[in-house]
């Protein structure tokens, strides 16, 4: 069941990162849906789960930007999932502003990660604007925040509308 609602998750922020490049691309520069999708998956504390989501997160982003080369968000998700699961396993994530902070510390090392890994790799790397990396960590911070708190909403009513059911089941004779 877990691994079902995780593809689903997974499908859920593809057709995100479509529909924002398609109508909006400039939120869809700044919001990256796999990041959040790949902390969500830390937020587990289960190194080898945030080190895999964190791969498979990257390689969607790199099939459809196509901005660099393959493999580079794949990198950078990887070692941003094993951090946060480590991260995860230390600190307490059950208030908001510690998950924020969380989201948007992720957000930051993800865009330092892949700097250093294009400047491995190619002779041209791309320049890390301060207020740009700021901007798209507070904004990935404020949507990986409310998905949570939607999606515990979304569990309790889930829960309401089970034990609803329950209750209007009689087995009387």
């Amino acid at each position: 069941m877990k691994l079902l609602r995780n593809l689903i998750g997974l499908l859920a922020m593809i057709a995100l990162h479509v529909a924002l490049q398609q109508f909006v691309p400039a939120v869809g520069r700044l919001l990256d849906p796999f990041l959040v999708w790949i902390v969500l998956q830390g937020l587990a504390a289960n190194p080898l789960r945030g080190m895999l989501a964190g791969l498979v997160g990257g390689w969607c982003e790199d099939a459809l930007t196509g901005e660099s080369l393959f493999g580079l968000h794949g990198v950078a998700g990887t070692m941003v999932g094993y951090l946060v699961a480590q991260a995860t396993r230390q600190l307490s994530t059950a208030s908001l502003p510690v998950l924020g902070l969380l989201f948007a510390l992720a957000a930051a090392l993800h865009e330092a990660l892949l700097m250093a890994l294009q400047m491995l790799l190619n002779a041209s790397p791309a320049t890390l604007d301060p207020a740009w990396v700021g901007v798209r960590a507070l904004l990935n911070g404020v949507f990986g925040i409310a998905l949570i708190q939607g999606g515990g909403r979304m569990g309790r009513w889930g829960q309401e509308l089970r034990q609803s059911r329950r209750r209007k089941i009689r087995l009387d004779a």
